[in-house]
């Protein structure tokens, strides 16, 4: 058994990677395209957590049959840091440190900053950015493009978050212009109007929300303007919504244009292979329950990160985004574990 893992670290993740690739060119149906799915929010979202805990419990276990148990435990400790600083710096950010400050204090803490993580650089330096599409041309509707590929429940709430930063004057930079005025009743139009023939969504009424008679008083024509006006202000709020796809969408953005690696497919693939390598030598005992158990957690993670994979493939991103996300967690990780 002990030579299959090998195989499986080197060939697993990229057998599901192809095969995720071709089937989303078939007519799947059964596959859910909702990320808000239980498996990805109690799960995927989380997954560092339950692989942790899942190699916690695993090494525990294997301290009394497993042969050499210090030096896996060196071994797997060692792959595991290095898995998560690599995971850290490619989705998270990288810590940095001035050298020099403009500033004249002595406060070393203010000197560390996190820059963009590398996947956000990636995007920004193949030409995307931070856009702010929310309305058509020429009319008081929402554009096609806002979020195109989220579900409409998930549009909604970030129109949502738009409206609440653009009506707390605490929050904006500049003073309020009538163009913003304008900007901010269209987008009350929109959720009122949504809220009111949608009164299912479970979306609250928004207290400051226009009234119809309101939204035909905006009149037409001021798209385009208004989408220049929010992504100004979005960018006076906080200029990380250029560098960063966390705080585009904390502050309603979204990515448009340029190469976005998948950070799914690549988590992913790294917990997937690091999950391999814990459960290769770690022995086994037919008298300890504990380990049989531990394993069996171990293997039921791996099925689970693997179906993630696979649907996440055959749903999600281009075919480019996904093999960029893919080939930057499965070249490290498949270094790490084997040298």
């Amino acid at each position: 058994m002990e030579q299959v893992y090998p195989l499986l670290i080197k060939w697993l993740t990229p057998s599901i990677v192809i095969i995720g690739n071709i089937f989303q060119y078939s007519n799947i149906k059964w596959i859910t395209q909702e990320k808000d799915h239980w498996l990805n929010v109690v799960f995927v979202k989380r997954g560092w957590i339950w692989t942790t805990l899942v190699i916690i419990l695993n090494e525990i276990a294997s301290m009394r049959t497993a042969t050499n148990s210090r030096r896996r435990r060196r071994r797997i400790l060692k792959q595991y840091a290095l898995m998560v600083v690599w995971w850290y710096i490619f989705t998270q950010g990288i810590p940095m440190y001035k050298i020099f400050s403009s500033d004249n204090s002595n406060n070393e803490g203010s000197r560390w900053f996190l820059a963009p993580p590398l996947m956000d650089l990636i995007f920004i330096m193949t030409g995307g950015s931070c856009s702010y599409q929310v309305f058509d041309d020429d009319n008081v509707q929402i554009s096609t493009l806002f979020h195109g590929t989220e579900i409409p429940r998930r549009k909604w709430k970030y129109l949502q978050i738009l409206q609440n930063i653009l009506l707390s004057d605490n929050r904006l930079q500049r003073p309020r212009t009538s163009l913003l005025t304008s900007a901010t009743a269209a987008l009350q139009c929109l959720l009122h109007n949504h809220n009111h023939s949608h009164s299912h969504s479970g979306l609250p009424l928004p207290a400051a929300s226009a009234p119809l008679s309101a939204c035909e008083a905006i009149g037409h024509g001021g798209g385009n303007s208004w989408n220049k006006e929010i992504a100004a202000v979005m960018n006076e709020i906080d200029g990380q919504v250029a560098s960063s796809s966390a705080r585009c969408r904390q502050l309603g953005g979204y990515w448009s244009g340029g190469h976005d690696p998948s950070g799914h497919v690549f988590l992913l693939t790294v917990m997937v292979t690091l999950l391999l390598s814990e459960l290769r030598g770690g022995g086994s005992s037919r008298r300890c329950w504990q380990q049989c158990v531990s394993r069996a957690l171990c293997w039921l993670l791996v099925v689970l990160w693997c179906v993630s994979l696979f649907v996440t493939c055959a749903v999600y991103h281009t075919p480019m985004e996904k093999a960029a996300g893919f080939l930057c967690g499965y070249i490290f990780a498949v270094r790490a574990v084997v040298t």
